[in-house]
């Protein structure tokens, strides 16, 4: 409640969130890439798009979104 990210209302302590999925993993996502990358994006990609355990099918949509954020269509 303090980092206004949960609001608490009575009766039944019932607690809901205040912001989305999507800003909570954003969030997550930096604080993985700046801790354990040095802050560097890439270095964290290239840890997923070398892991021996993905699938073609991530493999593909990998190439995909790079091919996409280059202006290419896949």
């Amino acid at each position: 409640m303090d980092k206004k990210v949960i609001a608490r209302s009575e009766p039944g302590f019932l607690c809901t969130p205040l912001i989305g999925r999507e800003e909570v993993q954003r969030w997550e996502i930096d604080s993985l890439v700046t801790r354990l990358f040095h802050g560097s994006k890439s270095q964290f990609i290239s840890a997923l798009a070398l892991d021996d355990q993905l699938s073609p099918e991530e493999a593909r949509q990998l190439q995909d979104l790079i091919a996409k954020l280059d202006g290419k269509d896949p």
